[in-house]
């Protein structure tokens, strides 16, 4: 069950205009290395949040591997956070 007692993280989105396809680029600064791109401001955004889903899973599987690798014994425990479909930029 995931807890909504607790207040969404705030991530900050940056997003670039290509001047030549005048699409843009879109990544959040507190994770510059997740960049998405999209035809338009909403579609960046939605693509962010696939890319950065991803990285996430990525970095667990990572860390996973580290772990057995080095012989730790550790525990998962699952922790939620909510990562909806963007609004619309105002």
């Amino acid at each position: 069950m995931v807890s909504t007692d607790f207040p969404p993280i705030p991530l900050t989105a940056m997003l670039v205009k290509d001047k030549k396809s005048n699409g843009f680029s879109a990544f959040f600064a507190q994770f510059p290395e997740a960049i998405a791109y999209g035809s338009n401001q909403d579609e960046a955004m939605k693509n962010l949040l696939e890319v950065f889903k991803i990285m996430l899973l990525d970095k667990k599987q990572e860390m996973q591997q580290k772990m057995v690798s080095n012989g730790f014994n550790y525990l998962e425990k699952p922790y939620y956070l909510t990562l909806n479909e963007p609004g619309r930029f105002q």
